[in-house]
Parts: structure tokens; sequence; C-alpha cells
């Protein structure tokens, strides 16, 4: 059955959606897509879309002050965080988005980039060293946004800029464990040969362990366990060890600038540097990497929705200088098959999501 549903919101007319000739979407479970949109420069806009097979309906746009903003997952709301010159975390309960449940500052600079529920706190990494002390961190508040103190991660600093530049964030069974970045801000934000991933308890709030990665490292969870990315490959958490599980080199010779990691398989995106043009693949276990498709739009954020499915968002490129139609593109991680395209007249920026079953 072939749909073509276009639906814009009486607020914003910027922020178009239509989807075009994709069965629906399967899903076991009522969840919902929210939807950040920016450009690279004004405000951005948080549209919150509920989505069920391949209706969309319920959106409300929320205005954005600046364009920094992250979002995060929840069961019954989802994290918006403020990064740098903003320095705020909110939460917003789903379907009630027209002002946020909480909000708090995390200290003028801190410029934080993931807020997560852990037991009965919430942990904010701190990418950035406040004036008035503070940052480089991961802090701690309680669920009303009141401080609780910091984990203390000063020990990972790679030079004299204060901070190990923590920055991805992700929970399993207790424990957070933290990407490190570690970039000398004062040699041209070149980063430490050697990453690092550092463990937390939740409950005790102290550091567990800690292990060396790929340069330049980020988190994520797939597969049940623990993976990083990091400059030329991805690692997973195994017996202790973070051991090599995919090369960049084994799909192809560009770069891999982002992932979304699926139940069933991976969709990675990699980039020709010159062109500006991306290139999705499928990966899954113990097979050659499947070619998804070619885009000469820039491929940005990657997410993964409550039923397994891959979703990457596209926006303009500034190497090739035109402005482009952005969109989502929804991918079934087993079949290596692409599921739909949502395209937005407004640029997508980053994607989480909440009614998670």
């Amino acid at each position: 059955m072939n749909r073509s549903v276009l639906l814009c919101p009486l607020l914003l007319l910027t922020a178009c959606v239509s989807i075009d000739d994709f069965e629906p979407l399967e899903l076991d479970e009522r969840f919902s897509a929210v939807v950040l949109h920016g450009p690279f420069s004004g405000d951005a806009t948080l549209q919150a879309t509920d989505s069920q097979g391949a209706s969309y309906d319920g959106v409300v746009p929320v205005g954005l002050a600046g364009t920094d903003w992250a979002l995060g997952d929840g069961a019954d709301g989802f994290w918006l965080v403020g990064r740098l010159g903003t320095d705020v975390v909110r939460r917003y309960e789903w379907p009630e988005t027209g002002a946020p449940a909480l909000e708090f500052s995390t200290g003028p600079q801190s410029n934080p980039q993931v807020a997560l529920e852990c037991g009965d706190v919430v942990f904010v990494s701190r990418y950035g060293v406040s004036p008035n002390g503070g940052g480089g961190d991961v802090a701690v508040y309680s669920p009303d946004g009141t401080p609780l103190g910091a984990v203390d991660l000063s020990e990972f600093i790679e030079g004299s800029d204060g901070t190990p530049e923590p920055s991805t964030m992700v929970e399993l069974d207790g424990v957070l464990y933290v990407g490190l970045q570690r970039f000398d801000r004062n040699s041209g934000w070149v980063a430490d040969p050697v990453g690092k991933v550092v463990s937390i308890e939740c409950e005790s709030q102290e550091v567990l362990e800690s292990w060396d990665t790929r340069s330049n490292v980020s988190v994520f969870l797939a597969d049940g366990a623990v993976h990083a990315r990091g400059e030329g490959g991805i690692q997973r958490l195994n017996g202790g060890v973070f051991q090599d599980v995919l090369l960049d080199s084994e799909v192809g010779p560009d770069p891999v600038i982002g992932l979304a990691a699926g139940p069933d398989g991976w969709v990675l995106a990699t980039e020709n540097e010159v062109s500006g043009a991306n290139t999705l693949w499928c990966v899954q276990p113990g097979e050659t990497p499947t070619e998804l498709e070619l885009a000469e739009t820039r491929a940005w954020a990657f997410a993964v929705d409550p039923v397994g499915n891959a979703w990457v968002s596209f926006r303009d490129h500034w190497v090739t200088g035109a402005v482009e139609t952005g969109g989502v593109g929804i991918y079934d991680t087993d079949s290596c098959e692409k599921l739909h395209q949502i395209t937005l007249s407004s640029d997508p920026f980053d994607i989480a999501f909440t009614g998670l079953p």
C-alpha cells in the first residue's frame, strides 16, 4: 500500500512532514519520535510527532533559542540538553511539550552533553569547565534538579585545559559508561592518541574502572554490550577488554562518521570529505557490509527506535554550499531495507524517542 501524508502545523510552516511510497512500519508498541530542527545559525525548533505505523499526527512545535541542543530518550518523556552557551537540562513529559516538567542549570560554560537517569539520580556529562568551578566531570542531580555533587574525572585529563571532555554516556546494569574524547584545547583541539572509557557505579557514584580505547571515543550499546567508536574503528567491551569488531577500512576508504546500532545489525555512514557525499551501509555480524544508498546531504544524527529500526537524519552540507531538502531515513537493520523517507523542509538535527515499551 502506497501512502502520501503531508502534515504542516499551523504555527510552523517550515517543518512540514511527508512520507511517500513506503509500507507502514510494523510496530509492536506505540511510541513517539521527537525531532529537533535547526540551521547552523539562528534558533532551533523541537517537533514532537506521535507515531504508529505510517500515521504521523499531534505535531507540537517548541521554539528554542540557539542551535546547540541535544535530545535524549525517555520512558514517559524525553530529555533536552542545552549545550554550549545555554548550559541547561530540561525534561519534558510526553505529550505535554508546552513547558518542561523539569529545568535546571549545569553551571556557566559547563557545556552539558548527555542527561541520563540511573537509580534515583540524574547524571549529566559536563564537557567544559565553569569559571566558578566544576565541569570536566559527570555532575549528579536529584530528580528535582538539586545539585548533589559530581564524579571527579581529573585524573584522565590529557593536557592543561582542565577537562578530559566527557561526552557520550550509556547505562548498563546500574553502571554508567562514559566516553572521554580527551582533546587538548590549548594545542589546536588535537585528540590524544589514547581515548578513554570510564565506568561509574550509579549507586555509589564512584569510578569503577577505566579502559584505553581508540582516539576521540564515543560509547553506545549494541547487542547487550558496551561499544566504543573511535578513530579508525569500533570496539566491543568483551571480557573486561575493548576489542576491535569493525574497522573503518572494512566499509571502504572513507571515514565512518556515525552509526545506529539495532538488535540485528548496524547502519553506518561514511563520508567523502571532498564531495561531501555520504554512503550508508548495513553491517551485520560476520557478513560483508551492504551499501544502502548514496546521499548528497550530510548524515547527521543516528538513532534506533523501540522496535530496532535505524533512523538517520539528513541536512545541508557545508562542503557543497547548496541548500538541500532535509529528512529522516528509516531502515530495517535485519533485512537491510529502507522502510521510510520523511521529508522535512527544516534541517533535522537530532532524534529521540519517548513512550518506550
